[in-house]
């Protein structure tokens, strides 16, 4: 027989479970439809819940809104600075970075791109920690590329530039990226790599 304790464990998993395929629903009707076009009732027809039931899960639509972009940036902190905390060479930090990117961009592509496109409708508390978690991988791509300086293996004139290039370029994979298409995940960061470092390599490791 499960213990009061087994059975709240599980529950916990089960409503945490459900919360996430709300969020993941969200997401797709966000991506299709815009955050603002998506009411409340069309959020409760594609999930099955009441609007007592569903608010009971998400709060309100701005936590929902403001939960679709932690999904797609508390991971990318944690498994950014990893990156940066480890012993390998600055440029194969930036690789696994691409890889990391990459990888969060075309297996959550809706939330991708609600991220990208709907950040402006939060407020208050929720915008300034989307805000400071958006800057904490931002930095991590920073010191990456000073460390690659500061070695003499890159020579990056303004770093600032530098980092918001890199995440134009691999941001916008979701604009074009199908899973169907002929290049894979791994091939477009490879290409990425190659294009990015050949920019930034200092003329002793050209």
């Amino acid at each position: 027989m499960a213990t009061v304790e087994q059975e709240n464990h599980e529950k916990g998993d089960r409503w945490e479970a459900r919360r996430q395929e709300i969020v993941d629903i969200a997401a797709r009707l966000f991506a299709e439809r815009g955050y603002t076009a998506t009411g409340v009732a069309e959020l409760c027809r594609e999930t099955g819940l009441g609007k007592g039931s569903l608010y009971y899960y998400i709060g309100s639509k701005e936590r929902l809104l403001a939960e679709i972009h932690g999904s797609v940036l508390n991971p990318l902190v944690d498994e950014t600075r990893k990156i940066a905390a480890s012993t390998d060479p600055p440029e194969a930090k930036l690789r696994r970075m691409t890889e990391t990117m990459l990888a969060a961009i075309v297996h959550h592509m809706d939330h991708v791109w609600v991220f990208l496109h709907e950040w402006k409708a939060l407020r208050g508390r929720n915008a300034s920690s989307f805000r400071d978690k958006r800057r904490a991988v931002e930095d991590v791509l920073e010191s990456i590329l000073q460390e690659g300086v500061d070695r003499g293996d890159f020579d990056i004139p303004d770093l600032r530039i530098a980092t918001l290039a890199w995440f134009g370029m691999v941001n916008y994979t979701y604009q074009w990226y199908r899973s169907e298409g002929r290049l894979s995940p791994e091939l477009i960061g490879q290409y990425y790599h190659q294009l990015f470092t050949q920019g930034i390599f200092s003329a002793a490791k050209r």
